[in-house]
Parts: C-alpha cells; sequence; structure tokens
C-alpha cells in the first residue's frame, strides 16, 4: 500500500523513499503473480534518523521494524525519543546473539530473527519462561560462506529446525537468510530458490498450527525485488528508505 505523504519537506522525503520501494515490490509481485499484500517489509532502522523513523510509524507506514544492536536499541526504543512509539511497531532483533544480552532482547523485542545454534534456542525459551511470554524465532541461514557470518547452513538448518520445534517458550517461524552482496544481484536467483524449496519444505502451510503467518526473510535493500520475485515475504530494508 502506498503511503499518502504530508507536504511537508521533513516528512516527504522518507516517505517518498518508502514509496519506491513499496513500489519495486509491487512490481515484482505482479512480475510472479504474486498477492503483494502477503509480502511484507522489515524496515532495518540501525542507521536511521530518529526523526524519519517517527515520520513513519505516526504516519502508519510501517509495520515492522529490524534492529541489530542491543544497546543501540535500547537507548531508542526503551529510554529514548522513540520510546513513546514503541507499541506502533512489531520489533525483530536481526543481529547477532550474544548469550550474555539474550535476557534483555527477550524483553525488549517482539521476535528474534537470527538463531543459528540449538543453545540460543534453549537460552530463549528459559528466558522468555521466566518473562512469561512465547517468543516467535526465525533461524538464520549463511549463505556466504563466511566463517565470520553469522548463521546455520542449509545443509543443517532443517535438522536445526526440528530440535527448536522441541521448546515450549518460543516458535519457530521461519527461516533468514544472509546472501552475499554481488555486483550483479541476479546471480543470487539460484541461491534464492534453494533456500525457497527448503523453507516450503518446512514450513508447508502460509501459517502455522496457531494461525500465525510463517515468514522467509530473503533480500535487503541491494537485491530485495529479486528475493520477492523468488518467494521472500519479509525482505529486509534499511538504506532505500532511510538514505
Amino acid at each position: 500500500m502506498l503511503i499518502d505523504m504530508p507536504n511537508t519537506p521533513k516528512n516527504l522525503e522518507v516517505l517518498d523513499n518508502l514509496n519506491s520501494v513499496m513500489r519495486k515490490m509491487h512490481q515484482a509481485c505482479e512480475k510472479t503473480g504474486r498477492d503483494y499484500k502477503t509480502v511484507d517489509l522489515l524496515a532495518v532502522t540501525k542507521y536511521a534518523k530518529d526523526s524519519d523513523v517517527k515520520t513513519l510509524l505516526e504516519n502508519n507506514a510501517i509495520k515492522f521494524i529490524g534492529e541489530s544492536r542491543l544497546q543501540d536499541s535500547l537507548d531508542k526504543w526503551k529510554d529514548g525519543r522513540l520510546a513513546p512509539l514503541r507499541k506502533n511497531a512489531t520489533m525483530h532483533f536481526i543481529g547477532h546473539i550474544q548469550s550474555n544480552k539474550i535476557k534483555k532482547i527477550c524483553d525488549l523485542f517482539d521476535w528474534i530473527d537470527s538463531v543459528d545454534n540449538i543453545r540460543t534456542a534453549e537460552q530463549i525459551d528459559r528466558h522468555s519462561y521466566s518473562l512469561g511470554k512465547k517468543t516467535p524465532i526465525m533461524l538464520q541461514i549463511n549463505l556466504t560462506g563466511s566463517s565470520v557470518q553469522s548463521g546455520t547452513t542449509l545443509k543443517e538448518v532443517s535438522n536445526l529446525l526440528k530440535e527448536a520445534k522441541k521448546f515450549q517458550n518460543m516458535e519457530p517461524r521461519g527461516y533468514m537468510a544472509i546472501a552475499p552482496i554481488l555486483k550483479n544481484p541476479e546471480e543470487l536467483r539460484p541461491v534464492f530458490k534453494e533456500v525457497k524449496k527448503i523453507f516450503d519444505k518446512d514450513f508447508p502451510q502460509e501459517q502455522n498450527c496457531r494461525e500465525k503467518k510463517n515468514y522467509l526473510s530473503l533480500g535487503m535493500s541491494e537485491d530485495f525485488h529479486i528475493a520477492v520475485e523468488e518467494g521472500s515475504n519479509l525482505p529486509r530494508i534499511g538504506s532505500l528508505i532511510f538514505q
């Protein structure tokens, strides 16, 4: 859905950027015969100005927020200028998970999208229980092959999912994959297709048994249109919106 833009200079640019992204998402859906309403956008706000995020939330332009650094998130969303708007968005943690910070991550965030090992899953389950909540999670897949990049492998992710499903206080709801940055994003199509194939096998229904939506989070600012064409329903976009 495109956003009506208030006719003020401070609001115009970020809303215009978002509309540009939304148009490209719609075009990607039309190209492949998908219903664009089935694709959600995760706005990555790590480097965004608080004023820009505030503008989007106050105009109901975004629903899903992605943050990757806990302390920055606490400074903004718990104690800072954005704290009054915290309830206006569903917040996803998409960064590397340090074990000594899991309780605070569980407390601040609605989703944790970057789970890549069973020990982390166990700690999320335990802290979620202590907080009286059931935390939706996604399992992170590393498509770059880099040892410094977090994430499990395509080969191992289905086994990790089976183990994660055994916990009672968290709920696996999909996969988030980190792809390499290539000069020609078209080269990512075979990789995205492979991830989609595994996602469809492991999450055969659009919703789980509790009628909650399952997500395949593929694509960022450089390649999101290709990811959407190949089946992503939660691309993560930051720099194109918050330029």
